[in-house]
């Protein structure tokens, strides 16, 4: 009868090892939530905005403020931009519209208030209906009108006192540059500016390029912006 505790011993002894066993193995947790990293191709993939149309809806996209102060010669920051989303006009073929206003903000500068540069593009149902439109808007522009191509695109230049307008077709897309007459870099004038400056914009609507043949003119090669 003595011998019986022990017996028990051992098998006591065995049960405490295995609920010691049991108490020291991880117990999963709740699983956490990953993100991507900032350098993830996918997540910058997922924070660009996706356009209603061929025509970027934010004049940020359509023409950079940084790049037009670098074109200008003007300091940075020294400029705003404000976009203006017009609507369709089904009767000319006439899908989309977007107004850019540039306007200086420098509190000494020349330009504070002052509108920098206009923009409107458009895109319409077939290059038809652009060039037809194109033709009407051009015409009714009062001032001295010449030719004036933007690589395979065609563009007129309208002069007049007080500002230069360059209006440009291509494919099914139109583009209407207006500059006020400012100082301009040395060796440039309003009419290089505005070509500059319109292949940049023309190179954010590739969705109007003509089919089969083209590519939208290429931009032309980065300027630096003055620093303050």
């Amino acid at each position: 009868m003595r011998q019986g505790p022990w017996l028990a011993r051992p098998l006591i002894g065995a049960i405490l090892t295995l609920l010691v066993g049991c108490s020291g193995a991880p117990v999963p947790g709740p699983s956490l939530p990953t993100f991507p990293a900032a350098h993830d191709p996918s997540s910058a993939a997922a924070a660009v905005r996706s356009d209603a149309g061929v025509v970027p809806d934010d004049c940020t996209r359509i023409l950079p403020v940084d790049q037009l102060v670098a074109v200008l010669g003007l300091p940075l920051n020294s400029l705003v931009v404000r976009t203006t989303v017009g609507v369709p006009a089904p009767s000319v073929g006439r899908l989309e519209r977007m107004d850019c206003a540039y306007t200086g903000t420098a509190p000494s500068g020349p330009d504070s208030g002052r509108r920098v540069l206009a923009i409107n593009a458009a895109a319409y149902t077939s290059p038809a209906a652009a060039h037809e439109q194109w033709v009407r808007n051009t015409a009714s522009e009062e001032g001295a009108h010449r030719p004036q191509p933007v690589g395979s695109a065609t563009g007129e230049l309208v002069e007049r006192p007080g500002e230069t307008l360059l209006a440009v077709q291509y494919g099914s897309g139109t583009v209407t540059l207006v500059l006020p007459d400012r100082p301009l870099p040395p060796a440039s004038n309003a009419a290089a500016t505005l070509v500059d400056l319109a292949r940049r914009v023309l190179a954010t609507m590739p969705g109007v390029a003509p089919t089969p043949a083209g590519t939208a003119p290429p931009a032309p090669e980065p300027v630096r912006a003055i620093a303050n």
